[in-house]
């Protein structure tokens, strides 16, 4: 089996070349919001608990989330997208603060600003409460999305695709947005939803998780089945687009052209699993845009994965969180024989 790894000394001249490099993120942008308390007894109304609140956040979330992953890891980027024309579009705005994101937000009228809103006691999610209108994007807000493309794109020597279906990347703005990245040589990576694979068949690698990668290839979910095999019936199906199928706690499977590697989870304790996805798809972006090959990639997006899980909510991830996840591994990408 080959071997793939990277020293901590290795890794960082790796991250330390993302200030020169300039990513662009499109997709279905969400405000979360953090909702603390502390529970210390059940209501009398219904077996529920009672949570007195001592604290609220707001942060970028789904696409903005990307774009503030890849900002703070040095990369300088362009997020588009699409919100409502309400409060939480402004907190939105307010919200993705970074000197290093240039956001433009195609307002509509018609529809609420995709918000999450998660409740927490400790580190008990109590439950999660989501305000979103997942019907595709009306034309005139479709006509503005790829209007916007030339500047979200240009110079971009990466492209990120966060689909969360909520509505923003209908299929023609979906194939406004690879037209033109076939133009040039930066890579496009895609975190898809839906059972509409193959409208991203002409990116670079497609990066689900396991129960997305059941939905695209419209299978019943299957407890047996192994991530592996996943990954490499999408990439028979997606015809030569390389698959990274991501299993939380099992680590990560990639299928590309080279054959199927199996990346295993970096052990350590969970703080909160929101937003580690985000954390590989912005790092596994960023390293095919300083020269790795997929499977280097995926394992740095692995390590991106391991970092973001450490901390509470959709926070940013710096190099030394990286680093000190990377010192602590003795994970490695394995070849493994194709089934």
């Amino acid at each position: 089996m080959n071997r793939v790894e990277i020293s901590s000394s290795e890794f960082l001249r790796s991250v330390q070349s993302f200030g020169s490099i300039r990513v662009a993120v499109i997709g279905d942008v969400m405000l979360d919001i953090w909702l603390e308390g502390s529970v210390r007894r059940i209501s009398q109304e219904a077996p529920i608990p009672v949570v007195e609140l001592t604290g609220r956040k707001e942060s970028p979330g789904g696409a903005a989330n990307v774009a503030e992953l890849s900002a703070s890891l040095g990369a300088t980027v362009s997020l588009l997208g699409v919100v409502g024309q309400d409060d939480e579009a402004s907190a939105l705005r307010e919200a993705v603060r970074s000197t290093n994101i240039t956001a433009r937000f195609v307002a509509d009228a018609g529809r609420p600003t995709t918000t999450k809103t998660r409740v927490i006691s400790g580190t008990q999610q109590i439950c999660r409460l989501d305000v979103e209108d997942r019907s595709p994007a009306v034309p005139s807000v479709e006509s503005e999305m790829i209007e916007a493309l030339p500047e979200a794109l240009d110079g971009a020597d990466a492209v990120i695709i966060s689909d969360y279906g909520k509505g923003a990347l209908t299929g023609k703005i979906v194939e406004a947005i690879l037209s033109r990245t076939l133009t040039g040589e930066q890579p496009t990576v895609v975190d898809p939803n839906g059972s509409d694979a193959t409208r991203y068949s002409r990116s670079t690698i497609l990066k689900p998780n396991r129960h997305e990668a059941f939905r695209a290839l419209q299978l019943p979910f299957d407890q047996r089945t192994s991530t592996s095999k996943l990954a490499e019936e999408l990439k028979k199906m997606l015809d030569g687009c390389a698959v990274l199928v991501t299993d939380g706690a099992n680590g990560m499977t990639l299928a590309d052209e080279a054959g199927t590697y199996e990346i295993p989870a970096i052990g350590h304790a969970v703080v909160d699993v929101a937003g580690a996805g985000d954390a590989v798809s912005a790092m596994l972006a960023l390293s095919l845009a300083a020269g790795h090959e997929l499977a280097m990639a995926a394992y740095c997006g692995n390590v991106a994965g391991a970092a973001a899980v450490l901390k509470r909510g959709t926070e940013p991830i710096g190099i030394s969180d990286l680093v000190s996840v990377l010192e602590k591994s003795s994970t490695s990408v394995n070849d493994m024989p194709q089934i």
